[in-house]
């Protein structure tokens, strides 16, 4: 099993007649670990989402990821599920776990679903039918149960309510994945490594650390 789960090396990109949205950048992520990645322009970081997530290759320089089901993204999980099917019928996919490790031990979904607030209910309901303020612990849930050797996120640590800004960070402080935020850095979450992109494309390695007040 390789220590180093994502890998940029000398990565250039640039649409036809644009700015360059990378210049030569190089960063890696060892497994196990948290990184942020903060983009001077939304154009950047949606460069770096697709080189992840689809078949977009740098014009220079080479990106070392996971293969394509272990490799997954908060934006890719949510237009993947099927707004016909349930909950529980979605969570059947072979991309989730049945028994994921969350605050110390491995829970069952229900498990899950009763720490998040989530109804037997809700459960047994079409995605689409629930109710858009229930949607956002929904998400959490199959994050949770995500089998996955590297998760991206993207504003999924923004605009929690109280009580589902701690369960997310109980279990963000535990997790043993290797996760890279795109976005500013969430305040009061951790990360080993943040990283920046300024407007020309270069990258600038930062090391934030963050103090927690719970």
């Amino acid at each position: 099993m390789k220590s180093v789960v994502l890998e940029f090396k000398e990565v250039s990109y640039r649409e036809q007649d644009e700015e360059s949205d990378l210049t030569e950048v190089s960063f890696s992520l060892p497994r196990g670990q948290r990184a942020s990645l903060e983009c001077s322009r939304p154009e950047q970081s949606e460069t770096i989402w697709r080189l992840l997530q689809t078949n977009l290759r740098p014009h220079k320089g080479n990106v070392d990821v996971p293969v394509r089901d272990q490799c997954y993204s908060n934006r890719l999980l949510e237009a993947g599920l099927d707004p016909q099917k349930t909950v529980l019928e979605n969570l059947a996919s072979p991309r989730f776990e049945m028994r994921p490790w969350v605050a110390g031990k491995p829970r069952t979904w229900q498990q899950l679903a009763d720490m998040l607030g989530v109804s037997n209910s809700t459960l047994r309901r079409p995605l689409d039918s629930v109710e858009i303020s229930g949607r956002q612990r929904i998400i959490w849930l199959f994050l949770w149960c995500l089998d996955v050797e590297l998760l991206i996120l993207e504003s999924v640590l923004e605009d929690l309510d109280q009580a589902l800004k701690k369960l997310v960070f109980d279990w963000w402080e535990d997790s043993k994945g290797t996760i890279l935020y795109l976005g500013k850095p969430a305040e009061d979450f951790s990360f080993q490594y943040h990283f920046a992109i300024n407007a020309d494309g270069h990258l600038i390695d930062r090391n934030i650390k963050h103090d927690h007040f719970w």
